[in-house]
């Protein structure tokens, strides 16, 4: 994703701004939305990732609960599962996309790799985090799928908005 996002550089603003349709999201406000969640989760990554035991197994076990929640983040074969209303605070179409969002979605995208490599060592079971939702925490492993998930769905749908 990384690699993609920084091919968007060379793309004029006005297309990354550009609507597919009144009620779509321009790749900017897609990008600028993940990187809301961002903001969210990479702090707590960072933290569950230190608190982590290191790895006795090879084989990550998911829990159900976070798993089917991971799972229905994913697009299947080009297409949702389920459309989910975003979080208000999470809506870059109500309170306008930030003017650096690309930057800071490559500065993330860079970030959650290297924290992605640090968890290969680790338990990622070992750990519960909090979520958006309040109340909810999942094991790290699930959160991280549950992120990446969100990421990929979020992605394909800017690369629409491009198309």
């Amino acid at each position: 994703m990384q690699n993609w996002a920084i091919s968007l550089t060379k793309i004029d603003q006005l297309k990354l701004k550009a609507k597919p349709s009144e009620t779509s999201w321009s790749a900017l406000e897609c990008l600028d939305h993940i990187n809301r969640y961002g903001e969210f989760y990479i702090p707590i990554f960072k933290k569950a990732l230190n608190k982590a035991s290191r790895r006795r197994s090879s084989t990550y076990i998911p829990g159900w609960l976070g798993n089917k929640m991971a799972n229905d983040m994913l697009p299947q074969n080009g297409k949702l599962k389920s459309t989910m209303k975003t979080f208000k605070s999470k809506n870059p179409s109500l309170d306008g996309v930030n003017s650096n969002a690309l930057k800071i979605f490559i500065d993330q995208q860079a970030e959650l790799l290297s924290l992605l490599e640090k968890a290969k060592a680790l338990d990622l079971g070992s750990c519960r985090v909090k979520t958006t939702i309040p109340m909810l925490r999942l094991k790290l492993g699930d959160t991280l799928r549950f992120v990446i998930f969100h990421e990929v769905r979020h992605v394909e749908q800017a690369k629409r908005a491009l198309s």
